[in-house]
């Protein structure tokens, strides 16, 4: 039983890694729209990650704004 339990924990998670990565390549294409083409200065993969997953879940919600995302 333990290993059908990981199976979904994995596809939930799978799920939620997919749900960040298309917001972030809608985040590029519109990074590039504003910026003339270019995509110089955008956050990285790693960084959004983060800031989608942890910061958002654990940082004061009233702080959000600052965080510059």
């Amino acid at each position: 039983m333990a290993g059908k339990g990981m199976g979904i924990a994995y596809e939930t998670q799978r799920v939620v890694f997919a749900k960040i990565q298309r917001t972030y390549f809608e985040y590029l294409a519109l990074y590039k729209e504003i910026n003339n083409g270019s995509l110089q200065g955008a956050t990285p993969f790693d960084q959004f990650y983060l800031q989608m997953t942890y910061f958002s879940k654990y940082q004061d919600r009233r702080n959000f704004g600052h965080s510059g995302y």
